[in-house]
C-alpha cells in the first residue's frame, strides 16, 4: 500500500518550515520511527520521523524547498 507522510506542525504558530537535508533516498528500507529528513522553522533544526515500516518510493519535495505543515512531503511503499 503507497502512504504518504505528511510535514508534521512543529509549534503552535508554525504554518511552514524548511527542508533542510533528506536523510533518505528513494528505493531506501525505513523503520518506524527513523529520521528521514531534516527540518527547520525559526532557526531551530529538528528531524521528522518515518510512521511505517517501507521503502522509500518517492520524495515529493527538495531540500531548500518551504513546505506547509501537513502537506505530503514523500510517498513510502508499506505492507499494511
Amino acid at each position: 500500500m503507497m502512504r504518504e507522510i505528511t510535514m508534521p506542525k512543529t509549534g503552535v504558530n508554525v504554518t511552514e518550515v524548511t527542508v533542510t537535508k533528506w536523510l533518505v533516498s528513494p528505493g531506501d528500507e525505513i523503520k518506524d520511527g527513523q529520521a528521514i529528513v531534516e527540518i527547520e522553522s525559526y532557526k531551530a533544526t529538528q528531524e521528522v520521523s518515518a510512521q511505517w515500516d517501507g521503502t522509500v518510493e518517492k520524495l515529493l519535495v527538495a531540500e531548500g524547498d518551504e513546505v506547509e505543515c501537513n502537506a505530503p512531503i514523500a510517498i513510502v511503499r508499506t505492507n499494511l
